[in-house]
């Protein structure tokens, strides 16, 4: 009996190894086996980065890393003490880890948009164009010329003798412009011209080169001419004025048309010809006892001289009129 109960007691201490033994060789081909370190990857495998820019890993079962190596999003889980907890703590985690990729990303297209209006900067600016000239000038039309320099176009404006500029062309790439019909006869003009770049950043021109113009006189246009003197203030004294017309050309010479006796009270005096006159003419106003004269040229049918002045005397010279 004593023996028979030895017997029994070897065979369970042997089924007892041997249960233990095929425990520990299941438990290793399971969850519980091998681990290794992975890379956690969004839903479109791409891999997450913290706010940091680190890539984000878990340490998983060696079996998993199939799923992993196929695309398949990696999500990490909790400690699993609750399933339920679990999942859902993976579920945050994954959320979390991939709206700071996004927002990396577009930090990072900001700051880049950012840097790139910085780097804009303006042009730089050109040279002024040179040879700027007037050809083909007419009483009512002239042409514009000047040397292209390197620039993306040429702004170009112009005005009357004694008034504001005004806008030709505001871009222009010709170096070229013919203007004609709205220009005067035998009137002043200034033309002026720059060159410039542009960009998203701003305008950088050079200085402007201008020239002036006179437009030629109308010699066809016969008309009577309205004088008008300015008289000076003089305590009314008494004088005489004398009103005097050159023609244009060489010989010709100024010939006396009126003379009137008048007072020195500020006022105006106006004469108007008796015959009429064409082409540019020459005007001369004299005030005798005072010994003042002033003259003007014109192209059209009035004309103002000023004898308003006092104070200066002027000789007048008997052969000149």
């Amino acid at each position: 009996m004593k023996q028979l109960k030895i017997v029994i007691s070897v065979i369970l201490a042997a089924v007892l190894v041997l249960a233990v033994f095929t425990a520990c060789k299941g438990n290793k081909g399971g969850k519980g086996g091998e681990t290794v370190t992975v890379a956690v990857t969004d839903e479109n495998g791409e891999a997450v980065t913290d706010e940091n820019g680190e890539v984000v890993t878990e340490v998983v079962n060696a079996e998993d890393t199939t799923a992993a190596s196929e695309g398949e999003a990696v999500v990490i889980e909790g400690d699993g003490n609750d399933n339920k907890s679990g999942d859902n703590s993976g579920n945050s985690t994954t959320k979390k880890t991939t709206k700071s990729s996004k927002d990396n990303k577009k930090k990072d297209d900001k700051e880049t948009t950012k840097k790139n209006k910085k780097t804009v900067k303006k042009p730089a600016k050109p040279a002024k164009p040179a040879n700027f000239k007037a050809t083909g000038v007419t009483k009512d039309s002239l042409s514009l010329s000047w040397d292209a320099v390197k620039c993306d176009a040429y702004e170009l404006e112009y005005k009357e003798s004694g008034k504001d500029w005004k806008s030709l062309q505001k871009s222009m790439t010709s170096t070229k412009a013919n203007l004609k019909e709205y220009l005067k006869a035998y009137t002043l003009y200034y033309f002026r011209v720059r060159a410039f770049n542009e960009n998203s950043a701003g305008k950088s021109a050079s200085d402007w080169v201008e020239i002036k113009v006179k437009t030629k006189a109308d010699e066809k246009y016969k008309r009577f001419i309205s004088v008008k003197v300015k008289l000076p203030f003089d305590s009314k004294k008494k004088d005489k004025v004398r009103i005097y017309i050159k023609k244009q050309g060489k010989d010709e010479k100024f010939v006396l048309v009126n003379e009137k006796d008048i007072i020195c009270d500020g006022s105006n005096y106006k004469y108007k010809t008796d015959k009429k006159y064409e082409g540019v003419i020459t005007v001369k106003a004299v005030l005798v006892d005072h010994k003042k004269q002033e003259k003007v040229e014109t192209n059209g049918d009035s004309c103002e001289i000023d004898l308003s002045t006092i104070g200066i005397d002027v000789d007048v010279d008997d052969e000149d009129i």
